[in-house]
């Protein structure tokens, strides 16, 4: 019996096609998202990409497909960072996050990664994405530990003015604010430039300590 292996690579491409469109509206190239969550494993584009490799070739030359997509620490699969390149110079939105940390019910939630762990990926993930930040509209972090995501500053400083959500959310304080992203080491967070304007940016999540560090100053920027 035929498997879907066996479709001509054109027909494959095509399908794949459809379920885009069945995940976006708009009309030819101008293409928005439904609104979706990307913590949903059933979100495209990463649920097809992880079918298999010959999908997600078909998939890496379409740079329209890699506008939105997640990177789930829990993942057994390779982390899709290529996706970065796919998606060429297009605007994109990005999730870090781990999965382990919201499961419920009968998969009730699992140990994640430990804290040095957890800090050690993120923070290649983060230093992959730093190059790329400057044409991403929505980035947001989901993680176990503060120590693990990049500060407030490290964002606004590499994000541009396109920026329209900003999302830096842990479960655990496990650093004193601005002590991140060095594995806890103290370093002296850098002022708010002046010259920074997000006009774009409609959400921002951060934690309390963060905002009474930079409120007065970021407020002008927004």
């Amino acid at each position: 019996m035929a498997n879907i292996h066996d479709l001509p690579i054109e027909l494959l491409a095509l399908i794949i096609e459809i379920l885009y469109t069945s995940c976006s509206f708009g009309w030819k190239d101008t293409r928005y998202w439904i609104d979706s969550d990307l913590h949903d494993p059933s979100i495209f584009p990463c649920s097809v990409a992880n079918v298999c490799q010959l999908w997600r070739n078909v998939m890496a030359a379409v740079p329209h497909y890699w506008t939105q997509f997640a990177l789930d620490l829990a993942s057994k699969e390779p982390l899709l960072l290529d996706a970065l390149l796919w998606s060429k110079d297009l605007p994109f939105t990005i999730l870090i996050f781990d999965s382990r940390l919201h499961a419920s019910g009968a998969q009730a939630r699992t140990q994640g990664l430990s804290q040095e762990q957890e800090r050690i990926a993120v923070e290649a993930l983060t230093t992959a994405l730093q190059p790329h930040l400057q044409r991403c509209e929505a980035l947001s972090y989901d993680v176990e530990y503060s120590g693990s995501i990049p500060t407030l500053i490290f964002a606004l400083e590499h994000c541009s003015e396109k920026l329209e959500k900003l999302e830096l959310d842990f479960i655990r304080d496990d650093c004193e604010p601005f002590f991140r992203f060095q594995g806890c080491e103290p370093c002296i967070p850098a002022p708010v430039s002046p010259s920074w304007t997000f006009p774009a940016l409609e959400r921002l999540s951060i934690d309390a300590k963060t905002f009474m560090f930079v409120a007065g100053p970021l407020c002008g920027a927004i």
